[in-house]
C-alpha cells in the first residue's frame, strides 16, 4: 500500500477504473433489458403467427365446435372428428418451449363480476389433467389481467412471469377473429419461463463478456496515457529533493505549455527567489548577533532599576491593606451597632404599642368590674329578699300547720259526738232513724276530713324539707356572693395598679425609643464617614496595586526581554550555521 499512497498515478487509475466498471455495468444492464425487451416482442409475434399459421384452415372448424359447447351438454357427439382435429392442431402447437395449448370461449354470463370462460379443446397434456370440452376453465389473475388489455387493434397480448403449481409461466393470449370480426374463441399457450430465462441469462452472461473486455482495454488505455502524461512529474520530484537538501542552483528544463510546464516554470523561480532571500538572511542574521549584544546589557540595567522601585511599592501597598483592614473592622462595628439602634428603636415602638395595647385592655377590665360589682351588689340584695320571703314562708306554713292541728282535734271530737249520736239513735228506735242517718254522714264526712288533713300533713313535711334545703342553698350564695364582692374589689384595686404602671412603661419606652433613633442616626453619620475613610484607602490600595503589578509585569518583562535576547543571539548563531548549509549561486550572496 506503500507505492499506492506515494503516488497519485494508482489513485487516478483506479478511479478510473471505478468510472469506466461502472459505466460497462450501466452498459451490461441495459442490453440485458433490450434484449428481454426485443425477446417479449419475439413472443408476441410468435405468438400472432401460430395463431394465424397453424388455425388460419381451422376458423370454420373452430366455429362449429364453438356453437356445438354452447348449444348442448356434453355427451357422445364431443368425441367426433371434429373435436380430435382441433386436439391434434393443439399438440401441434405444443411443443419445445410451449407446453400446453388450448383453445378457449366466453361466456355470455359472467361469474361474480368478472368473465367466466370454457374450455373449447385443449392438448393431450391438459386432457388428461381434467381440460376436456366444455368444462370451465378458472383463469389465473394474471391471464385475466391480460385479457382485460386486449384491443380491437391488437388481439394477442403476453402476460408477465407468474407461478401457477410447482412450475413458471409466461402465456400468450390471442383473440381468434371471424371475417366479421366477431369474437369466436381465445388460443392460450403456456411458455415454459425456465427456457425463457436460460436464454434471457444466455444474453446477461454475452453482455456481462463483452463489458468486461471494453472495460478492460478502457483502463489499459488509460493507465498507459496517464503514465506517460505525468512521467515529467517524476524530475520535478527529483530537483525538489536536491533544492530540500540545500541545492538552490537546481533548474527544471521543459518546453511543455500545459499545467506540468507551468509547474515548472513555478519551480524554477522559486527556487532563484528562495537562494536571493537565504543571502538576505545571512546578512541580517550576522546583523541580529550584533544588536542582541547591545539590547542584552540595556535589559540587564533596567531589571536592576524595576526590582527598587517594586521593593518600595510593595511596603507602600502593605500599609495601604493594613489601613484598609483597620476601617474594613471599623465599618463592621458600627454597622452592628446601627443594627442595634434600629433593633431597640424597633423593640420599643412595639413594646409601647403593646403597653397601650395593654393599658386600654387594663381600662375595660376595670369597666367589667365595676360592672360585676354592681351586678354582685344586686345578687346579693335579692338574696336577702329571698331569706326574708323563706321566713315568711316559714311562719305561714307554721301557722297552717296549727290550723291543721286545730282541725284534726276537731275532726276527733265530731266522730266521737257522729258515734254518740248513733248510739242515741239506736236507742230511740224508729223515732231515732233520721237523726242515725245523719250521724252515720257526719262520720263519713269526719272520715274524709281526716284522710284529707294526713295529706295535708304530708305536703306540709315536704314543704319544710323544701324549706330547709332552700335555706341552705341560699345561705350558700350569699357566703359565694360575699366571697364574690372580696374578689372583686381585689381585682378592682389590681387593675388600677397595673393601668398606673402601664402608664409609667409605656411612657418609659417612649423615652427609649426616642433614645434608640437618635443613636441610630448618630451611628448613620459616622458609619458614612467610615465608608468614605474605606472608599479612599481602596483607591489608595488600588492605585498603589497598579503600580506596584505595573512595577512587577515591567521586572518580569525586563527579565523576558533579557531571556529574549540570549534566545535570539543563540537562535542567530544557529541560523548562520544553517544558512551555511544552503548551497546558492555566488552573484545572489
Amino acid at each position: 500500500m506503500n507505492w499506492f499512497n506515494r503516488s497519485m498515478i494508482p489513485r487516478m487509475i483506479a478511479v478510473l477504473f471505478v468510472l469506466i466498471m461502472t459505466i460497462s455495468g450501466l452498459f451490461i444492464f441495459r442490453e440485458y433489458y433490450s434484449e428481454k425487451s426485443l425477446y417479449m416482442d419475439f413472443l408476441h409475434k410468435r405468438q400472432e403467427l401460430i395463431a394465424e399459421m397453424k388455425l388460419d384452415d381451422m376458423m370454420g372448424a373452430i366455429k362449429q365446435a364453438s356453437s356445438m359447447v354452447q348449444n348442448k351438454p356434453i355427451n357422445e357427439e364431443m368425441t367426433d372428428s371434429l373435436f380430435r382435429m382441433l386436439r391434434g392442431r393443439m399438440n401441434k402447437i405444443a411443443g419445445d418451449d410451449v407446453i400446453n395449448a388450448f383453445l378457449i370461449i366466453k361466456e355470455n354470463e359472467a361469474k361474480d363480476g368478472a368473465p367466466a370462460f370454457r374450455i373449447l379443446q385443449a392438448n393431450d397434456n391438459l386432457e388428461s389433467m381434467g381440460y376436456k370440452p366444455n368444462t370451465a376453465y378458472d383463469m389465473p389473475a394474471a391471464i385475466q389481467d391480460a385479457f382485460l388489455k386486449l384491443t380491437k387493434e391488437d388481439n394477442t397480448i403476453m402476460t408477465d412471469e407468474f407461478e401457477m403449481g410447482d412450475a413458471v409461466y409466461i402465456t400468450g393470449l390471442t383473440e381468434i377473429r371471424d371475417d366479421l370480426g366477431h369474437s369466436m374463441a381465445y388460443l392460450v399457450a403456456d411458455y415454459d419461463y425456465s427456457i425463457i430465462k436460460g436464454t434471457l441469462i444466455g444474453f446477461l452472461i454475452e453482455a456481462i463478456i463483452i463489458g468486461g473486455i471494453i472495460g478492460l482495454i478502457g483502463v489499459l488505455l488509460v493507465a498507459v496515457y496517464v503514465q506517460r502524461r505525468l512521467k515529467p512529474l517524476n524530475d520535478i520530484h527529483k530537483l525538489a529533493e536536491q533544492a530540500a537538501n540545500g541545492d538552490l542552483t537546481v533548474k527544471l528544463a521543459s518546453k511543455r505549455q500545459d499545467e506540468i510546464g507551468r509547474l515548472a516554470d513555478v519551480f524554477n523561480r522559486m527556487t532563484e527567489r528562495l537562494s536571493g532571500l537565504l543571502a538576505e538572511v545571512q546578512r541580517a542574521a550576522k546583523d541580529v548577533s550584533s544588536s542582541s549584544l547591545e539590547l542584552q546589557r540595556g535589559a540587564e540595567e533596567t531589571a536592576i532599576a524595576a526590582q527598587e522601585v517594586a521593593g518600595a511599592m510593595s511596603e507602600v501597598a502593605n500599609g495601604s491593606l493594613e489601613q484598609q483592614h483597620s476601617t474594613e473592622q471599623t465599618k463592621s462595628a458600627m454597622s452592628e451597632i446601627t443594627a442595634g439602634a434600629e433593633q431597640i428603636a424597633t423593640t420599643s415602638e412595639q413594646v409601647a404599642e403593646w403597653m397601650r395595647e395593654a393599658a386600654a385592655q387594663a381600662g375595660e377590665g376595670r369597666v367589667i368590674v365595676d360592672e360585676t360589682v354592681v351586678q354582685m351588689e344586686r345578687i346579693e340584695a335579692a338574696s336577702a329578699d329571698t331569706n326574708q320571703a323563706i321566713a315568711d314562708w316559714t311562719e305561714a306554713v307554721q301557722q297552717i300547720s296549727g290550723a291543721v292541728v286545730f282541725i284534726q282535734n276537731t275532726v276527733k271530737q265530731t266522730e266521737l259526738l257522729a258515734l254518740n249520736a248513733s248510739i242515741e239513735a239506736s236507742r230511740a228506735g224508729e223515732h231515732g232513724r233520721g237523726f242515725q242517718v245523719v250521724a252515720t254522714e257526719v262520720r263519713k264526712l269526719a272520715e274524709h276530713s281526716k284522710q284529707s288533713l294526713q295529706s295535708i300533713m304530708q305536703l306540709i313535711d315536704v314543704i319544710h324539707t323544701k324549706r330547709e334545703l332552700t335555706e341552705r342553698a341560699t345561705a350558700h350564695q350569699q357566703e359565694a356572693v360575699q366571697k364574690g364582692m372580696a374578689t372583686v374589689k381585689t381585682a378592682d384595686e389590681t387593675f388600677t395598679v397595673i393601668a398606673g404602671s402601664i402608664g409609667q412603661a409605656s411612657s418609659r419606652m417612649e423615652e427609649y425609643r426616642s433614645i434608640a433613633q437618635q443613636m441610630s442616626a448618630s451611628c448613620e453619620e459616622v458609619f458614612e464617614l467610615i465608608r468614605h475613610l474605606n472608599d479612599i484607602a481602596e483607591q489608595s490600595n488600588d492605585h498603589t496595586a497598579r503600580v506596584a503589578a505595573t512595577t512587577e509585569e515591567q521586572s518580569a518583562l525586563t527579565e523576558e526581554i533579557s531571556a529574549s535576547v540570549d534566545s535570539l543571539l543563540a537562535l542567530s548563531r544557529d541560523l548562520q550555521k544553517m544558512l551555511e548549509q544552503f548551497k546558492v549561486n555566488v552573484k545572489e550572496q
